[in-house]
């Protein structure tokens, strides 16, 4: 194709020549030769589909949405409970203590009109476990001072545990239902208006559904007594309603 329009470019510069009437007419051969070239190149670049310029699309853009990563909530496992009660003021954790008195940072129990009468002062702040520890400084004041008092470790409606120190006598006790476990005198429980620390552990036994209870008093382990049942439940103080106490430095820790 670009070789026939080349040959019709010559003739027409012949043509041209011919036209002019020979060399007296350069300036026209020269206009007439760049028209006859310019004719030329619009006749190649229209008959030439390749040199005709296109408008080349710009690539699309595209993207992706990745949908976040979802992280698991971990929800933390509640740790043990912890309490410590100085009874500087009423903390307001302790139940059936209507008739208590804070003063001097002590709690006073007792002594009331009906004696003979079993008082237990609940912590509800402490929970229901079957395995704790649990400690508090205990002090005869006033009223009958040959009546048991400590803590209550176990209380339902039909079952009880208590363990409880007589200091008139120096006795250490564990009660179940009223019944006596363990009643021994001890010479390491202070007598009279003296302050003793009772302290006592509530741990699962060996044996499934049993427990082991370590009595301590002043310090000092008295008795592990093995294999009681002891459910998860409510635990607390405990006197007998003739008998006027002052408790003090309350603690309890639950074990795991």
């Amino acid at each position: 194709m670009k070789q026939r329009f080349l040959l019709i470019f010559v003739i027409a510069l012949i043509l041209l020549n011919n036209a002019c009437g020979g060399s007296g007419q350069i300036d026209e051969e020269v206009q007439a030769a760049h028209m006859a070239e310019t004719m030329v190149a619009q006749t190649l670049q229209a008959s030439d589909p390749t040199s005709i310029p296109t408008d080349t699309p710009e690539p699309t853009s595209t993207f992706t949405v990745i949908p976040p990563t979802l992280t698991p909530t971990v929800t933390p496992t509640p740790g043990p409970i912890m309490v410590n009660d100085d009874f500087s003021e009423n903390s307001g954790i302790w139940s059936g203590c209507d008739d208590c008195v804070w003063r001097d940072g002590i709690l006073k129990i007792g002594p009331y009109d009906d004696p003979f009468q079993a008082v237990s002062i609940i912590c509800d702040e402490c929970g229901t476990t079957s395995n704790y520890r649990m400690a508090v400084d205990a002090t005869f004041i006033d009223g009958m001072a040959g009546s048991p008092f400590g803590f209550i470790l176990l209380i339902t409606e039909e079952f009880s545990v208590t363990f409880t120190i007589v200091p008139s006598y120096q006795r250490v006790q564990l009660f179940k239902n009223g019944t006596k476990l363990y009643n021994e005198q001890k010479s390491v429980v202070k007598t009279g208006l003296q302050k003793n620390h009772l302290e006592v552990v509530v741990r699962d036994s060996q044996t499934i559904g049993r427990s082991d209870i370590t009595l301590k008093i002043n310090g000092k382990t008295i008795v592990v007594y093995s294999g009681i049942k002891v459910d998860p439940t409510k635990v607390g103080l405990f006197i007998y309603s003739e008998t006027g106490i002052a408790f003090d430095n309350f603690e309890f820790e639950e074990l795991r």
